[in-house]
């Protein structure tokens, strides 16, 4: 709806309030049309007749300081123009009102500053990095040196044998230990340990986790 407002009250801005809600003089549908960097608000009425519209100019939609439901609206009508008063019924229509006015002003804003850095870098000296009549470029190329297969001193190449091996297949069997050396214990002593952990993992009811301490359960 729209009210006809009072005079501003001060440099703060206008106050909802100093409205009388029952003099409103329209109530009807409200339609925000952008096109580019144009955009109308129209006031429609219900049988689709434009009451008013709102060329959205800087300083056009002004919002009171006192609701986040009301404006200050500048309509025009040729060279005439006058502020209005409006209201939404929902707090919710209101946040989609300024958030589409402020999603068109953030579109302009956009296309002005990708205007001015084109045009700025459209007026930037060109250099000609052509080459001119009789110029060359030498550009080097560093030759690889041949590599060869030959094996390092010591190891045997692929597909020949080892120095010292028979040509006839065959594994080489490793030298026996010295005498020196001391003999494998038995099988048992070395089952000891192994059946001696497995009684203390028997103790344990729960285990061990994969965390590396102990479940607790609750």
């Amino acid at each position: 709806m729209t009210d006809l407002i009072p005079p501003r009250p001060n440099a703060a801005g206008y106050k909802a309030q100093d409205w009388d809600p029952e003099s409103y003089i329209w109530s009807g549908r409200l339609v925000i049309i952008g096109k580019g960097d144009k955009c109308t608000i129209k006031f429609e009425e219900p049988n689709g007749e434009i009451f008013a519209q709102c060329p959205v100019e800087p300083n056009a939609v002004e919002p009171v300081i006192d609701s986040s439901r009301y404006f200050v609206i500048k309509i025009k009508n040729g060279d005439r123009h006058a502020l209005v008063g409006m209201g939404f019924t929902d707090r919710s229509d209101a946040f989609d009102f300024n958030a589409t006015l402020q999603d068109q002003q953030n579109y302009v804003k956009n296309k002005k500053q990708s205007e001015l850095a084109r045009q700025q870098h459209d007026n930037q000296p060109k250099i000609d990095y052509s080459l001119k009549s009789g110029q060359t470029i030498h550009i080097p190329f560093n030759k690889a040196s041949p590599t060869t297969n030959t094996p390092p001193a010591g190891k045997p190449s692929f597909g020949q044998p080892a120095a010292g091996a028979s040509s006839g297949g065959g594994f080489l069997l490793s030298p026996p230990p010295p005498s020196g050396t001391k003999s494998r214990p038995p099988a048992q002593q070395q089952q000891q340990p192994q059946q001696q952990q497995s009684n203390n993992n028997n103790n344990n009811p729960f285990g061990t986790n994969d965390f590396g301490s102990s479940t607790s359960f609750f």
